[in-house]
C-alpha cells in the first residue's frame, strides 16, 4: 500500500471526564474517499478540529504529507495542503462568489491580508477564481452575492474556496448537510471527481452518499474506531449495526 497523505495516530481529546476521542488511528490513502461516520456525539467534529489544526489533541499525533504537523495551527496546515470545508459555511455572505474565491486565493498567496482591495483587481487571481467556480458549476454565479445563492450553490461554492489552496488532501465535514436529493446528487458527483485530484476524509450523515462515495470507512461511537473497511465490510459488521441499532440500517 502507497504511503498514506494523512495518518492520524493514537489521538486522544479528553474533555473532564468526556473522552471525545480515544486513541483514533486512520489514514488517508492518495486517490480514496475515507469516510469518517457515526452517531451524533460520537466525537466527529472534534476529531477534524485535531486533524485540521483547530485543537491540539491530548496525546497523540497528526502526519501530513510524511511531515509532524501536530505542533502547527490551521493557517499553517492549510498552506500544506490541508483543504478544509466546514459543517456551517464559512464563505462571506457579502461578497461575490467570485470574490469569496479570490480571497482564498489571496489568503494562499499572502502571509496576512494585505493589499486586499489590490487582490480584487488582480487579473490572475480572478481568473484562477472564475477556473475554480467552473469547476464546480458555479460560473454563470460569479457575481451574486453569496448571501443570494442556494444553500447547495454555497456548499460548492465552499469546495471551491478549499480548492483555492491547492490541496493535498480534503476535510469534508458533512459537506451534504441540508441538501435535498437533487443537490446531494451533484454535489455527489463532484466529490467522485474530486478525488482524482486530492484525497478525501469526508464526514458526513447521509449514508447514501457515504455508501455511493466511499473507498473505505472508519465507523466512531463514543470517540472510538469501532471499524474500518470497505464498504460491504462495514454494512456487515456486526459491532456497527449494534451501535446503529434503531438509527441507520446497514443491511
Amino acid at each position: 500500500m502507497a504511503e498514506p497523505v494523512l495518518s492520524v495516530r493514537n489521538i486522544s481529546k479528553s474533555f473532564g471526564a468526556i473522552h471525545a476521542s480515544k486513541n483514533v488511528t486512520l489514514d488517508v490513502q492518495p486517490g480514496e474517499i475515507h469516510a469518517l461516520i457515526g452517531p451524533n456525539g460520537a466525537g466527529k467534529s472534534t476529531l477534524i478540529k485535531q486533524i485540521a489544526g483547530g485543537m491540539k489533541p491530548d496525546t497523540g499525533s497528526v502526519h501530513f504529507l510524511g511531515q509532524d504537523v501536530t505542533a502547527l495551527n490551521t493557517v499553517q496546515r492549510a498552506r500544506l495542503g490541508l483543504g478544509r470545508s466546514f459543517q456551517v459555511s464559512a464563505v462571506i455572505p457579502d461578497f461575490t462568489v467570485v470574490e469569496n474565491i479570490t480571497l482564498a486565493l489571496h489568503g494562499r498567496e499572502q502571509s496576512a491580508l494585505q493589499k486586499l482591495t489590490n487582490a480584487f483587481s488582480k487579473q490572475s487571481l480572478i481568473a484562477e477564481a472564475k477556473n475554480h467556480a467552473t469547476r464546480t458549476k458555479l460560473n454563470t454565479r460569479l457575481n451574486i452575492r453569496a448571501s443570494a445563492l442556494a444553500h447547495g450553490e454555497r456548499r460548492r461554492l465552499e469546495i471551491a474556496m478549499a480548492l483555492a489552496l491547492k490541496p493535498k488532501v480534503f476535510l469534508l465535514d458533512e459537506p451534504m448537510a441540508g441538501l435535498g436529493n437533487e443537490g446531494a446528487a451533484e454535489l455527489t458527483t463532484l466529490l467522485s471527481d474530486l478525488k482524482r485530484e486530492a484525497p478525501i476524509l469526508l464526514v458526513e450523515h447521509d449514508m447514501d452518499a457515504v455508501f455511493a462515495l466511499a473507498d473505505r470507512i472508519s465507523v466512531l461511537v463514543y470517540g472510538e474506531v469501532i471499524a474500518t473497511g470497505t464498504t460491504q465490510e462495514i454494512r456487515s459488521n456486526k459491532a456497527v449495526k449494534a451501535a446503529y441499532l434503531g438509527e441507520e440500517d446497514f443491511a
